[in-house]
This record gives C-alpha cells, structure tokens and sequence, in this order.
C-alpha cells in the first residue's frame, strides 16, 4: 500500500507542477558542497496545509532559503500575490532553472545566504537546508541581526540549534500534517521573534 501511495504523491506533485509552473520540478539535485543537503523539492499538498494559516501582505519579504527549482515560489507568489518573494540556491544551474520558471515578482539569487540574504528579509521558508553548524551561523549572522521574522520551518531537525542560537524568540510551535492517502506524517516549525 505505500508503494501506491508513493505513486499517487509522485504523480500529483508532477501534475501540479506542470499546471503552477509549466515545467517538471521533482528532480533531487545532489549538494554542492559538503555543507549544503541534496535539494529536494517539498511535496505540493504538504506545501498548500502548511502555508494555509499565514496571509503575507505588501511589505513581507519572504525567502526560500535553499529554493531548488523553485516549487515553493511558484507556489507563494499565486498565495501570497502582494508579498516580495526572494529564493536563494547555493547550486548555480539550480538556481538557473528556478529563475526561469518561477514569476517574474520573484528574485533568485544563486549564493549563499550568509552572504546574500536580503536587508529586507522578514519571513523565512526552510526544508531543512543545511547541517547544524550552518544553522548556527545562519542564526548568528543573520536571524539575530533581524528586529522581527517569522521562519516555516520544515520538517525542523535542527530545531533545537535555532533555540540555542537564535537570541529573543518570542514564539515556537510545532504543527503535524498528516494525510493517509499521500502517506504523509510530517512535522514543520513556525518561529517567531
């Protein structure tokens, strides 16, 4: 039965992803350096629960911190049609391929975050992009120079280093998101300073 289930999610995932897009987004990109994970594109029905309590307006820059292909842009800028929306790809030709299918409101910029995060940022978009010792840096170089943000964190394995890190965090709340016939059980974080 899981095996079914799998299909099921690969198929719809490959269906929206032409529909948002006009292109296939599902390819797992292996990591370009030993830091960064492998992009993995984040599942389309665990995208629209999550996103579905927030309303982003005019003025919120939200970045997708490790955009891959750009799923998750398409995906906020249909959502969220008001917000600035900037995604960040450390892999080149990844990024390459977000720029050319995500809308034209998006900015990609292919770089490291800790380097080119925008002044502007205020929500952060995660699936789990990079290994702890990144996140420590990410929370010291840039979450702790912010006055407010707000990060969806998903599937938040390093929960526990943005806590120790991340100075004056007013709010952490897990959620679950679990639909039987996608076979998904997934938690995500939502952080708030």
């Amino acid at each position: 039965m899981s095996s079914l289930l799998r299909l099921y999610a690969a198929i719809e995932n490959r269906v929206l992803d032409v529909v948002m897009t006009g292109r296939l987004l599902t390819r797992k990109t292996l990591a370009v350096t030993q830091e960064a994970k492998d992009t993995v594109p984040t599942d389309w029905y665990f995208l629209h629960h999550m996103m579905s309590e927030f309303d982003f307006r005019e003025g919120d820059n939200i970045v997708d911190v490790g955009c891959g292909t750009g799923r998750v842009l398409a995906y906020l800028a249909r959502r969220f049609p008001h917000a600035r929306l900037t995604g960040i790809e450390l892999n080149q030709q990844v990024a390459a391929i977000a720029a050319m299918v995500v809308p034209s409101k998006c900015e990609v910029i292919a770089g490291n975050i800790l380097e080119v995060c925008p002044d502007t940022a205020n929500v952060f978009y995660m699936f789990n992009p990079f290994y702890a010792e990144i996140m420590r840096e990410f929370c010291e170089k840039i979450l702790n120079n912010l006055p407010s943000f707000t990060i969806i964190y998903a599937v938040p394995v390093h929960l526990d280093t943005i806590e120790k890190y991340c100075n004056e965090i007013n709010f952490i709340k897990l959620r679950t998101i679990k639909s039987k016939i996608r076979g998904i059980d997934r938690e995500y974080a939502i952080i708030i300073k």
